[in-house]
């Protein structure tokens, strides 16, 4: 039986939890997006995290969390949430273990996912004139 590294296993569960989350922030429950942010940098740093996220290797998509967590409009509400994340990413891409933080990590990204959807308008209705997500 070949054993597979740790480090192999880690950034795919991190970025598997934000992708899941994804889906599951903007199920359930009915949300609201206000858009109140959408013109901000914040909200367009999210929106290149968002387009860039699916293929870009782990200390890419760490650099991509830190730019939305230094835009200068950034939400001081989700500063811990990101600090959760960007801390776990780290982690990892030095080798350590970050397997108990994954319920964190969940929580963590849950939130920052809905935020962006609610404020950023980042998930337009099947509904709306121009369609799709």
């Amino acid at each position: 039986m070949q054993k597979i590294p740790f480090k192999k296993l880690i950034i795919p569960s991190l970025t598997l939890i934000f992708a899941a989350s994804a889906l599951s922030a903007c199920s359930g429950t009915k949300v609201k997006a206000e858009g109140k942010l959408k013109k901000t940098d914040y909200c367009a740093f999210y929106r290149e995290f968002e387009e860039k996220v699916p293929t870009a290797q782990p200390k890419e998509q760490l650099k991509l969390f830190e730019k939305i967590a230094g835009a200068k409009d950034f939400p001081a509400s989700l500063k811990k949430d990101y600090d959760q994340i960007i801390s776990s990413y780290k982690k990892s891409i030095a080798g350590k273990p970050v397997s108990k933080d994954e319920k964190k990590n969940e929580a963590a990204s849950k939130r920052m996912q809905r935020h962006a959807i609610e404020n950023c308008e980042i998930l337009k209705s099947n509904n709306s004139s121009g369609g799709g997500i």
